[in-house]
């Protein structure tokens, strides 16, 4: 392992759509050098070392892992691939960034973070979303109390690239899970989920799913790759006021409503009647900081120092075991599942 006062020494495994990203944050990182890039695809090797011609390439993970010039080894591969080649470097001695989902086998996640413990290694699930800076003054808003009583919450997430591998669930719910593990402060006791769109391929592309929490609040989730517009949208609805998060704006990402609602009547024969409150609209400003940035940091001091992350094995591992709950139903023609 590279001297603490010396940089870590970083390689990335899988150059396909969000490896390069990773390769581009790492390599300009304080405290990080990008030592190796590894991928089947000698192309997407050729990409990256045009960009950056200090580091070597490889085709072969086995021989990236094995080295003894690299102490951090970002895994950024297929799901199905995920798991051994985090479960070999961390063998091997290495910290270990590994994209989401760690595994779609919650119990294959759950033994990478025990592993990660017992060989006093960071093992790191890239939760982008929760390093953003609205998601973060999120937590706050909601903490506060600012809503009151949360009622209901939905999210719409669309547009993405189509997959093979994987179906929307794995693809898209990690966010959501985490964003909502995150704000909430507590994971959901119960998921259902339905098939949202006519068969177009082999793999389910859209879906709608809901999250039950132990007080009896839900919240609705939407997914799919087919719609034109990308959406990334949050609406938090509470007896005191409601929060918008809008992850596609530029400079309105959170938009906090203040007011709320009474209701009077009774609930049954006689009509209910509804009062909105409507005491202005907040928008708060945020840092302009990249999450993969901020997040690459923190992994990096993790590392550094023998600390935690904000998503780290534990976190992997308690997203799996939603989104796996979530695939049963889905694939279970939408019976509910209780979590764990």
């Amino acid at each position: 392992m590279a001297n603490e006062a010396e940089p870590a020494r970083v390689a990335v495994i899988g150059l396909g759509y969000w490896g390069p990203n990773l390769v581009r944050n790492f390599a300009a990182a304080e405290g990080a050098r990008l030592v190796a890039v590894c991928d089947l695809d000698e192309q997407a090797v050729a990409r990256q070392l045009a960009q950056y011609p200090a580091a070597r390439g490889s085709r072969d993970g086995d021989e990236i892992i094995a080295a003894d010039d690299i102490d951090i080894v970002v895994v950024s591969t297929r799901p199905s691939d995920n798991y051994p080649i985090a479960k070999a470097a961390l063998e091997a001695g290495k910290h270990v960034f590994v994209c989401k989902p760690v595994s779609q086998i919650p119990e294959q996640a759950l033994a990478l973070a025990e592993l990660a413990e017992a060989r006093e290694l960071i093992l790191h699930t890239d939760l982008t979303f929760l390093y953003t800076p609205s998601v973060r003054m999120l937590r706050q808003i909601l903490e506060s109390a600012a809503c009151g009583e949360l009622s209901y919450i939905e999210s719409m997430r669309t547009q993405a690239p189509w997959r093979a591998d994987i179906n929307v669930v794995w693809d898209l719910v990690p966010h959501d899970v985490a964003i909502l593990g995150h704000v909430l402060g507590r994971m959901p006791v119960e998921v259902s989920a339905h098939f949202a769109a006519r068969r177009l391929a082999s793999v389910e592309h859209a879906a709608f799913v809901t999250l039950r929490y132990d007080d009896g609040l839900h919240a609705r989730l939407n997914l799919n790759w087919l719609s034109p517009e990308k959406v990334r949208r949050m609406v938090y609805c509470g007896d005191q006021g409601s929060v918008v998060y809008d992850e596609m704006e530029d400079d309105k990402k959170l938009r906090i409503y203040r007011g709320g609602f009474d209701i009077g009547g009774v609930n049954g024969s006689e009509k209910l009647t509804t009062h909105y409150r409507s005491d202005g609209v907040e928008t708060p400003s945020l840092s302009g900081d990249e999450a993969l940035a901020v997040e690459c940091r923190e992994f990096l001091a993790a590392a550094a120092s023998g600390g935690t992350t904000l998503s780290s094995g534990a976190e992997g591992y308690r997203n799996s075991l939603v989104c796996a709950a979530i695939d049963r139903s889905l694939k279970g023609d939408g019976r509910a599942v209780t979590i764990g």
